[in-house]
């Protein structure tokens, strides 16, 4: 080996084959595993009763649907709505993992956008081919967090064809902005996270993308026009979702104090630390190399996301200024950044999080620090996104071994459990 490649192969091609590989082990043996895995998740209460809900919706009678602390609209009814697919509860159990796909095919697409290799976008798509078991548990279901991060990496779609949609004739640029809010107004009726994660950056980039000359004034107005659409079509179907008694709990959480704020920040980096399959132990484990690896991972994911915000925070105005950069590079970078400092900040002031089941408040952070390492290193970075990428598939493939992608669900119901629950069935 030298410092070019591999046996006269280049580190970079020989990095992304490595992934591909590792990759493609993981999938398969994922996909072969997954009538047991999205078996998993239905043991809790709460993401079990997704199904619930939606089988008996159309026969509740007068009275109201109450979907929780947050109002997973755009799980619910998509699942009502397929009742007549034949065997539908394994087509809902499933679903969610194709959904997924889509989501991380299409944050692959968008660094390709603004990138000068379609390598980049290959390695954002392998990086994050192979989830860690609390990452995927929560955007594997349909009552938790998948619509966010896939509506997000969505309105990061649409913000970097702005440009080239800029160009275009006006009607075009008027079915852009309908796209734009149409595809909106579920995610905002869905879930309230959308509004630090998806329409505070997508309106901070539209505006800076105007002061710094990226795009005209009427080209910025017409983007913050169509996303607060959507944020008005969402309060409208979401006050229709109540007229037809669809209810959540309003409860609001409270600030978090000065130790508490201390103790989110903590919290926030081990669970980012996840996305690399660093994972520290909780309660009694015993050492072994799988466990001791996976707190290694956690602690050089932790410093190196902490170096990298260092990297971003001196980097990012200059790179915004770069005129030579591409515009949709640094609408996209813009983007990224708010949606990062919203949705931490939001994280960290509040009493909401607990364990490292947060990551469901956190998962648009994935692709938006991998697109952010493509942006700021640029072409060497797919070396190490792809070394990156072939590191998290054999750890997937390492802990699918160890069968934490399908933990056990408990021991079956005791004849007295049994009986209570058949005597309230029959009430």
């Amino acid at each position: 080996m030298n410092s070019q490649g591999l046996r006269g192969i280049p580190l970079e091609g020989a990095a992304i084959w490595i992934a591909l590989a590792s990759v493609a082990v993981f999938v398969v043996w994922f996909a072969i595993r997954l009538p047991d895995i999205v078996v998993g998740p239905y043991g809790n209460s709460d993401v079990a009763s997704s199904l619930l809900l939606a089988e008996f919706y159309g026969d509740k009678g007068s009275g109201a649907l109450v979907l929780g602390n947050y109002p997973w609209l755009e799980g619910l009814l998509p699942l009502h709505w397929t009742r007549w697919v034949p065997d539908h509860v394994a087509f809902w159990k499933a679903a969610p993992y194709l959904i997924y796909a889509g989501a991380v095919l299409l944050a692959g697409w968008t660094v390709r956008r603004v990138s000068s290799s379609w390598r980049a976008g290959l390695v954002v798509v392998l990086a994050m081919a192979a989830p860690a078991p609390g990452v995927i548990y929560m955007l594997g279901v349909p009552d938790q967090r998948l619509p966010l991060f896939g509506h997000t990496i969505l309105a990061a779609a649409f913000l970097v064809t702005l440009p080239a949609v800029a160009r275009r004739r006006r009607r075009w640029q008027l079915l852009w902005a309908a796209g734009l809010a149409v595809t909106l107004a579920p995610a905002v009726a869905t879930d309230q996270l959308t509004y630090p994660a998806a329409v505070l950056p997508f309106l901070g980039a539209a505006a800076l993308g105007w002061l710094l000359k990226v795009i005209r004034l009427e080209v910025a107005a017409l983007a913050a026009g169509a996303c607060l659409a959507g944020v008005v079509g969402g309060r409208l179907l979401w006050a229709l979702a109540e007229s037809q008694d669809i209810a959540y709990n309003h409860g609001a959480f409270e600030v978090a104090g000065s130790g508490r704020v201390l103790s989110n920040a903590g919290l926030l980096l081990e669970n980012v630390a996840q996305f690399a399959h660093g994972v520290f132990a909780d309660g009694e484990v015993p050492i072994d190399a799988f466990f001791a690896t996976r707190e290694i991972l956690g602690i050089a994911a932790i410093a190196a996301v902490l170096l990298f915000g260092y990297v971003v925070a001196r980097a990012m105005g200059p790179i915004l200024r770069d005129t030579a950069r591409p515009a949709e590079q640094r609408l996209l970078l813009a983007f990224w950044l708010i949606s990062i400092v919203a949705i931490s900040l939001a994280f960290v002031i509040t009493t909401a999080p607990f364990g490292l089941n947060a990551v469901r408040y956190v998962t648009t952070l994935w692709p938006a620090l991998l697109t952010l390492i493509v942006i700021v290193y640029g072409r060497p970075a797919i070396t190490g996104l792809a070394l990156l990428a072939a590191l998290c598939a054999v750890m997937g493939c390492w802990t699918l071994e160890r069968g934490l992608y399908t933990p056990a669900t408990g021991e079956p119901p005791t004849v007295q459990e049994a009986d209570l629950v058949g005597r309230f069935a029959a009430e």
